[in-house]
């Protein structure tokens, strides 16, 4: 069921998003993807950042990606854009 789901979401939808970055993930969201990973086509895969805690790592990625004055403040760039964070 799950891998039917995957699937035609892919077919219909193949270049609905350029990149997936997830930061701030729990500790089972790896895992959880980890075992959905192999119903994924590679390609869709290969889109998909998943980083945890580790506020470095992440800010290093997004720093790859994004010119610092685009990222907010509150996730290591300059932009001063408000972000309403949720709490935890």
């Amino acid at each position: 069921m799950f891998s039917e789901s995957v699937q035609m979401f892919e077919a219909n939808f193949p270049e609905y998003s350029k990149l997936l970055i997830v930061i701030n993930a729990p500790w089972f969201f790896p895992m959880f993807y980890k075992c959905i990973k192999p119903f994924v086509v590679e390609k869709t895969a290969g889109k998909i950042h998943i980083y945890g805690k580790n506020r470095k790592e992440w800010m290093e990625f997004l720093g790859s990606i994004f010119p610092v004055h685009v990222i907010p403040k509150v996730y290591g760039g300059s932009n001063g854009i408000e972000i309403p964070l949720l709490q935890q």
